[in-house]
């Protein structure tokens, strides 16, 4: 005997055989369809709990890779205005060394040259000491990690670029800027 579906017609019946999600069939006859719906029922109950046990524990993972991201990006963003901030002061300062070394007759190119090469030799011993302490510190930090290799390329390359050219746009712009100082005003300041 079939048994009633109240979303069809009262006219429609459907087989004695019925399937429940993740269920096998069972025979809706006897003390064995009671059973059997039992087990379903609890199973499902289960499975149910466990995938949103799984749900949540991969939502607060999901939110600690973006705490963490956000963190990072912050931090970096930070690094970058610091750079570009005590850079240009420092290249800012010299501003009158370059209009006394411009009324001497070097050249603009030879003098934004020399504050480049000054510029650059600070961030590639920073970079240097920076890559060479992440290396050495990833190792404590292998736990904390999900999904990325301690020592990421991507990582350890784009970085330090990044950080390239903000220390070379903090060194050109203003070095740029004072290579057009009158040479005749640079030394009335001294």
């Amino acid at each position: 005997m079939g048994f009633f579906d109240a979303t069809n017609s009262p006219s429609q019946f459907h087989s004695p055989i019925k399937k429940d999600s993740g269920c096998r069939p069972a025979f809706n006859t006897g003390a064995e369809s009671g059973v059997a719906d039992w087990a379903c029922i609890s199973g499902a109950k289960r499975t149910s709990a466990n995938k949103q046990t799984i749900n949540m524990s991969k939502s607060r993972l999901e939110n600690e890779i973006l705490e963490t991201s956000c963190c990072a990006t912050l931090v970096l963003v930070l690094a970058a205005a610091g750079i570009y901030s005590v850079i240009s002061y420092t290249v800012g300062q010299r501003t009158n060394e370059i209009g006394i070394r411009m009324a001497l007759g070097a050249q603009p190119g030879d003098v934004l040259r020399l504050i480049l090469r000054q510029g650059m030799g600070v961030l590639f011993a920073g970079i240097a000491g920076g890559v060479a302490g992440a290396f050495f510190l990833t190792r404590f930090m292998v736990t904390q990690l999900y999904g990325v290799h301690p020592i990421d390329a991507a990582t350890f390359i784009a970085i330090p670029i990044l950080l390239a050219i903000v220390s070379f746009a903090a060194s050109y712009f203003p070095a740029r800027r004072a290579t057009h100082v009158d040479p005749v005003i640079a030394l009335r300041f001294e």
